[in-house]
């Protein structure tokens, strides 16, 4: 879809400055990923913004205020959680431990 399409179909653009650094790694991510960066983008955005849930619920705890040892619980759309199943399968992996490695890789 070019960007006339979007914009008859309502769409707005959204844009935010990171640096060269993290462009890079977003870039590798959604490339990992078999995404677009912009796919990859709108998919964190929606997972964000678009739950059925209040605006005031929808801040993002800053990792160092969690205790340490403690379990996260993470919501994923269906066909999200049917890709991590996959490829958690094809390494002979449990999903919660291919999640917990994928998380460590990225930290």
């Amino acid at each position: 879809m070019n960007q006339t399409q979007h914009q008859t179909a309502g769409s707005v653009h959204l844009q935010t400055w990171v640096s060269r650094e993290f462009k890079e790694r977003f870039s590798q991510a959604a490339k990992a990923q078999g995404l677009s960066e912009s796919a990859l983008l709108r998919r964190l955005l929606e997972s964000v913004v678009l739950e059925d849930r209040p605006a005031d619920d929808m801040l993002i705890t800053p990792v160092a205020e969690l205790p340490s040892g403690r379990r996260v619980s993470v919501r994923l759309r269906a066909d999200d959680l049917l890709f991590l199943r996959e490829r958690a399968g094809a390494r002979g992996l449990p999903t919660s431990t291919y999640i917990s490695y994928l998380v460590r890789s990225h930290l």
